[in-house]
């Protein structure tokens, strides 16, 4: 489904990412891990076209999409849920969810999708009305998530889905992330929890100083010397 080869990118002079090469196909859940610092962010912000690559293919559904502005990845079904959820606290829970829908596309899906929504996530139906600014931290991170569902992707990509939640929120996060898996959602996981990460993940990625340094299946990740000492603490 999504395939980047050699992707580069800067920051001005700063460069941030070196010849990345990954891959995630279809119905996958994919783990990025890497040390504060290491570009993962900078990865998914250039695949969601935030930021222009310096050099490099981003291929999705077999289309080369480099030229897309990020409404348009946005409509061919590539969503970015980021750090933070980046919502819009002055604005309702719901009217947050209505900017997910913005495109034609996602207008049309607009009752089906929200309806899913309110399934998944029963307290947002609840707080429908209030400000998203007065959410705890579990509730916004939903909010993030279901924003992004409204846009009716096809690959979800997660910056830090479980950044500054309690453990059991944060294991809660990555639960749902994994039912959306089985509802038919692919995903591209960042996430500062490398055991989890690749517990729930069939391939992992290990990015270090904007270069892929490991891949492979995530239990043999998990078992592999460099991962267990420098993010496991074994």
């Amino acid at each position: 489904m999504l395939e980047v080869r050699g992707l580069e990118a800067s920051y001005g002079e700063l460069k941030v990412l070196w010849s990345v090469d990954i891959g995630v196909n279809k119905g996958e859940i994919v783990a990025l891990v890497g040390p504060n610092g290491a570009g993962k962010t900078t990865l998914l912000r250039t695949i969601a076209g935030v930021i222009k690559e310096d050099k490099g293919d981003i291929l999705f559904e077999g289309r080369r999409i480099n030229n897309l502005p990020s409404y348009e990845r946005v409509r061919i079904g590539i969503s970015l849920v980021p750090e933070g959820g980046e919502l819009f606290p002055y604005m309702t829970v719901q009217e947050n969810l209505d900017i997910g829908a913005y495109l034609p596309e996602a207008r049309r899906k607009y009752r089906e999708n929200l309806e899913f929504v309110f399934t998944l996530f029963p307290r947002l139906k609840e707080r429908r009305n209030q400000l998203a600014g007065t959410l705890s931290g579990g509730e916004r991170q939903m909010l993030a998530i279901g924003r992004a569902l409204m846009s009716s992707p096809k690959l979800m990509m997660f910056d830090e889905p479980s950044l500054g939640l309690a453990p059991n929120l944060a294991v809660n996060v990555l639960r749902t992330i994994q039912d959306l898996n089985k509802e038919g959602y692919t995903v591209l996981l960042v996430e500062q929890n490398v055991r989890l990460a690749l517990r729930i993940s069939s391939r992992g990625y290990v990015i270090e100083n904007g270069r892929i340094v490991l891949k492979g299946d995530s239990k043999e990740l998990l078992e592999n010397p460099h991962v267990k000492k420098a993010y496991l603490g074994i």
